[in-house]
């Protein structure tokens, strides 16, 4: 008689059931929602649209934390008549200006090393860290411009007022210039106030693309202000967003220069 061959022994249930199992793990896995929303999330315009609505978000609140530390100035400047005898009136009125301007300057700086800070605790976190330093620099600035501003104004009732009043302009645009450097490195930097205004009258030729920014910001502001006053209320934040990265030679020069390694 020929051989056979033995049959096999039927595998048992739990030997079946486990072999199902290994296979299902091997089988890949099916897409989940969310990892369908990161493959959607690589979509290149998607990731140009994203960083655009942050820069959005940080402009609206940085604005509007503006708007609340000029609360001041944004409500009785506009009730000013504009005479000559107001100037003294009006640089008061502007003192909230350079700390709010600081303040800003400190958080883009923040949200350059951070983009998922919060720009209103960067806001409230300099403004507290600068708001006496910056009066320190601002509130001479202001006595200047009174000054200045009340020479001009009369240029006219003198011998020489003409020469009189250009002198002081360029005078104040000089002093407005230098405020311009002083904020930002009072708003970066720890240094004491004399350092301060040595290294702001410095880079005003020393950083020239720093001054040449400032200036420009100048023009648009008082651009803005003669076209209608409500429009710095929606320029605050990102005139003080430019004055920052216009800034970046100044900066960048002061750090390296006269800072040390434990310096910010």
């Amino acid at each position: 008689p020929g051989s056979t061959t033995p049959a096999s022994p039927a595998e048992p249930a739990d030997e079946r059931r486990g072999r199902r199992h290994v296979d299902a793990q091997r089988r890949p896995a099916a897409p989940s929602s969310g990892s369908a929303s990161v493959v959607t999330m690589r979509d290149p315009a998607q990731r140009t649209f994203w960083p655009w609505t942050g820069v959005v978000y940080w402009l609206l609140l940085v604005d509007a934390a503006i708007l609340v530390a000029c609360a001041p100035t944004v409500v009785l400047v506009p009730w000013l008549v504009a005479d000559a005898s107001n100037i003294p009136l009006l640089a008061l009125l502007l003192v909230p200006v350079g700390p709010a301007v600081a303040a800003a300057v400190f958080a883009w700086d923040r949200r350059r090393a951070d983009p998922d800070h919060s720009p209103l605790r960067q806001y409230a976190r300099g403004y507290r860290l600068n708001l006496g330093d910056a009066l320190r620099v601002w509130l001479p600035v202001l006595a200047l411009l009174t000054v200045l501003g009340i020479n001009i104004t009369h240029s006219g009732a003198v011998r020489g007022g003409p020469v009189l009043g250009a002198v002081s302009l360029v005078l104040a645009l000089l002093v407005t210039l230098w405020a311009g450097h002083a904020l930002v490195i009072t708003a970066l930097f720890n240094f004491r106030w004399r350092d301060t205004a040595r290294l702001a009258a410095y880079h005003l030729g020393a950083s020239w693309r720093t001054t040449l920014s400032v200036l420009s910001l100048l023009v648009v502001t008082v651009g803005a202000i003669l076209v209608a006053e409500w429009l710095l209320l929606f320029l605050a934040a990102p005139l003080t967003f430019f004055l920052h990265s216009g800034a970046a030679p100044m900066s960048s020069d002061v750090k390296t220069r006269f800072t040390t390694s434990e310096d910010p």
